[in-house]
């Protein structure tokens, strides 16, 4: 059944996916954006070019059914939806992190603690530190210094009136992810015919999913009528590790070199926090299954990025860690380290 569908930021990544989708599906989608970004949309999807703050007059504008926010960072971008859209839709996405697990300050060794078991269920505990890119924010006006989506799940779910449906997402990979999870492996295999990784660096392992994967849950948790007032994490059954995810990408590339898992370790993150989150809440409840998987998913990527299609900048740091990099210090020796302010 058709329905009107407002999408809060759908111009870039995951959410120019999903808006792809939903019109396949043939829903009426309208995208609320500020205009700096405009991706390859269908012709039928209407734009907005506002700030977030003017969702009221969106609102008023498009009388949507439902309504996904892929772009809320802050706490306050969560009150200030939640409030506008209270009674007023049939369902609310809202696409939020699996850094609100306590397992990521761990991970990152911003609070004190032995690792969380893994893998983390909906009802893992969360996070007690907030706003956990604030270190590498340039001031206060950058998003990261307010960014948590740990307050923004908390802003949206104090709002009774609101059929909402939150969505933790892993680390997601594809075609024109501006984070080049793999694009950045790829130009390091270019350079070199080894990688060298700490055994334990090596042995760590995080969930990950398809961008189109993501797309068909974000739409799925739209839909679905059992999706209300439910948490789901989101993510692949299987978690590779960092030296399995390496050797991935250059199998699926034809790289003839070899990843190493030689010591010292680097010191951050803690590599005995485990990033793997537990789906089978989506899968037993919402009957989610993946369209592409990891394989295929990386064919795909690893095609776009070898043809130079990814209009990604180029860099030569991994950023599969948020708020973390991995930067070259010497030939084939990387080491992670936090991200700058300059």
């Amino acid at each position: 059944m058709s329905a009107g569908v407002l999408i809060v930021g759908g111009t870039r990544f995951i959410g120019a996916a999903v808006v792809r989708r939903l019109v396949r599906l043939g829903h009426q989608v309208t995208v609320l954006h500020r205009g700096r970004t405009e991706a390859p949309l269908p012709p039928a999807v209407r734009h907005l070019h506002l700030e977030r703050e003017a969702l009221e007059s969106a609102l008023g504008r498009t009388a949507p059914d439902m309504v996904v926010d892929m772009v809320a960072r802050t706490e306050r971008d969560g009150t200030l939806a939640a409030a506008a859209l209270a009674g007023r839709v049939q369902r609310v996405v809202v696409v939020s992190s699996i850094d609100v697990y306590r397992a990521y300050e761990r991970l990152c060794r911003t609070a004190a603690g032995p690792p969380d078991p893994v893998p983390l269920g909906e009802d893992a505990p969360l996070r007690v530190t907030r706003h956990p890119r604030r270190a590498q924010a340039r001031g206060p006006d950058d998003w990261r210094h307010h960014y948590d989506k740990l307050l923004v799940e908390q802003a949206y779910s104090a709002e009774p009136r609101l059929p909402l449906t939150r969505l933790r997402l892993p680390f997601v990979f594809g075609p024109g992810d501006y984070r080049r999870r793999v694009q950045a492996l790829l130009e390091r295999m270019r350079c070199s015919d080894e990688i060298v990784l700490g055994p334990r660096e090596a042995s760590w392992r995080c969930t990950r999913a398809h961008v189109e994967d993501v797309a068909a849950v974000v739409v799925l948790a739209l839909t679905h009528p059992d999706a209300a007032g439910r948490i789901y994490n989101v993510g692949e059954e299987r978690a590779l590790s960092l030296a399995e995810w390496f050797r991935w990408v250059g199998h699926a590339a034809g790289w003839g070199g070899q990843v190493i898992a030689l010591g010292p370790d680097p010191e951050l993150p803690d590599w005995s926090q485990h990033m793997v989150v537990e789906t089978t809440r989506l899968r037993r409840e919402l009957g989610f299954r993946e369209e592409v998987g990891l394989r295929r998913g990386l064919q795909q990527t690893v095609s776009a990025g070898l043809d130079g299609s990814s209009s990604a900048a180029k860099t030569n740091s991994d950023t599969i860690l948020p708020g973390y990099a991995r930067r070259r210090v010497q030939g084939s020796v990387y080491k992670w380290m936090p991200l700058s302010r300059s």
